[in-house]
């Protein structure tokens, strides 16, 4: 086995693991998916913190000329009414917006907007990261 079919299936083992991870606390997902998600250069994302208008989506991005709105949640917690119509306003205008509760999940939302960051990793570790 060459040295990046070795650093290829080790990257595949831990994606794995991590992609269904189902964290204890909203915090520990939130700052999992921003540390991947800098990694990608062609994307440009945001943590909302704190936000003047109340439901905004935890993290906020633009991949591939998409808005993209990520309401992470862990556990049995749910969204909010105001994060609800966050959503529904960002999908009205165009974006793509969800709830997730798993890196996966992220993942698959990138998806939607023609940003596969398995791929995207994946060459990453090829080509020496």
């Amino acid at each position: 086995m060459t040295d990046v079919n070795k650093k290829l299936w080790a990257y595949r083992r831990n994606e794995a693991r991590m992609e269904s991870k189902e964290y204890e606390l909203e915090s520990k997902l939130q700052a999992y998916v921003m540390k991947r998600l800098r990694q990608c250069k062609e994307i440009k994302v945001f943590k909302t913190i704190k936000s003047n208008e109340a439901g905004v989506s935890d993290i906020i991005a633009c991949a591939g000329g998409r808005y993209i709105a990520i309401e992470l949640k862990v556990k049995k917690n749910k969204t909010t009414p105001l994060q609800k119509n966050f959503l529904d306003e960002i999908h009205k205008a165009g974006g793509i917006a969800f709830e997730a509760r798993t890196w996966r999940e992220v993942k698959d939302v990138f998806k939607l907007a023609g940003y596969n960051l398995d791929e995207y990793f994946e060459n990453e570790v090829s080509s020496g990261f």
